[in-house]
C-alpha cells in the first residue's frame, strides 16, 4: 500500500521574477479576517464540479529536485478528479472515488492504487473533493488582501499533522478558492496555479472511469502480485487523492520501472 504525506491540489506557481501571489498588499480588520473562511466553504458548496488549466511546479527536498509540468484538471464532488499533463511529458491520474489509475502513455504503464489507509482528513484535498471542511481541520493563523482577493495563513488544528504550511488565496469578490501553498514537514513543497476556471459544467461521471489500453504493461499496487487488467478496475476501497499523491505515484512507477521490476504484466 502506498504510503505519502498527502498535501494540496491547489498551489500557486511562484514563477521567477514575478510577484508571489501571496505577498499581502494591505491588512484586514479581524472581523472580516476571521470570517474569511466560512464564506469560502459557503462558496465551495454550491460548486458541483470543476474544469481548468494548470501549470504545476514542485520541489522534491530528499531528491533535490524541482519538476515543471501543465495540463488540465478535472474535479467532480464527491471523490472524483482527472490530471491530464501535457508538458513536459504526456500522462495522466484519475480517481473515480474508488480506484486510481496513473497512466503514461510513452511507456504504455498503467499503474493501479487504492489510497483508503493513505486518506487524512485534514487535508485541503478533501475540501475540494466535497467531502470535507477546511475548518474542521484548519484555523486561521492570519490574513491579509492580495492582489488577486484575499488571503489566509492557515493552521492545522491536529499536533501530527503533516502539513508545515498552508496558504490559502481566495477571489476577493466572491471567495472562490484561486490558489494555494503547501509545504510539508520534510519541506517538500507543491506549487499549481490554476487558470481557465470552468464551474459547474455538468460533468458526467464517466469522465472519471479508465479504460486500461491494449498491451499495457499494469502494476496493480493494492495487491503483493500484480495482475492484468480486464477494462474498467473499480476496487474495493474509497479512494481520496490530492496533488502529491500524483508526484509520489509518478516517482514510485519510475522507480519500479529502472528497478526492471517482475510486477508489471501485460494486459
Amino acid at each position: 500500500m502506498l504510503k505519502t504525506l498527502l498535501i494540496t491540489l491547489l498551489a500557486a506557481l511562484p514563477l521567477s521574477g514575478s510577484a508571489s501571489p501571496f505577498d499581502c498588499t494591505g491588512k484586514l480588520d479581524s472581523t472580516e479576517g476571521f470570517g474569511l473562511l466560512s464564506k469560502v466553504e459557503r462558496r465551495y458548496d454550491g460548486i458541483s464540479d470543476i474544469q481548468a488549466s494548470f501549470a504545476q511546479d514542485s520541489l522534491f527536498v530528499g531528491l533535490d529536485k524541482r519538476e515543471s509540468s501543465t495540463g488540465s484538471v478535472s474535479f467532480m464532488k464527491p471523490g472524483r478528479m482527472d490530471w491530464h499533463y501535457k508538458t513536459p511529458e504526456e500522462q495522466r491520474f484519475i480517481a473515480d472515488g474508488k480506484t486510481v489509475w496513473f497512466f503514461q502513455p510513452e511507456l504504455n504503464q498503467v499503474t493501479i492504487d487504492s489510497f483508503r489507509d493513505s486518506f487524512q482528513s485534514e487535508l485541503p484535498v478533501t475540501f475540494l473533493l466535497g467531502i470535507g471542511k477546511l475548518s474542521q481541520s484548519f484555523k486561521i493563523k492570519g490574513f491579509c488582501r492580495a492582489s488577486d482577493g484575499f488571503l489566509l495563513d492557515l493552521e492545522p488544528k491536529n499536533t501530527d499533522s503533516t502539513i508545515q504550511q498552508f496558504a490559502l488565496l481566495v477571489r476577493g469578490s466572491d471567495y472562490t478558492p484561486l490558489a494555494a501553498r503547501v509545504i510539508d514537514l520534510s519541506g517538500n513543497e507543491t506549487a499549481i496555479a490554476l487558470s481557465e476556471l470552468r464551474l459547474n459544467s455538468g460533468l458526467s461521471s464517466e469522465r472519471f472511469s479508465f479504460q486500461i489500453p491494449k498491451g499495457a504493461d499494469v502494476i496493480d499496487q493494492r495487491t503483493v502480485q500484480s495482475t492484468p487488467g480486464s477494462g474498467n478496475i473499480v476496487g474495493e476501497e474509497t479512494v481520496i487523492v490530492d496533488q502529491s499523491s500524483v508526484d509520489a505515484m509518478k516517482r514510485r512507477a519510475e522507480s519500479k520501472m529502472k528497478q526492471k521490476t517482475p510486477q508489471a504484466v501485460k494486459k
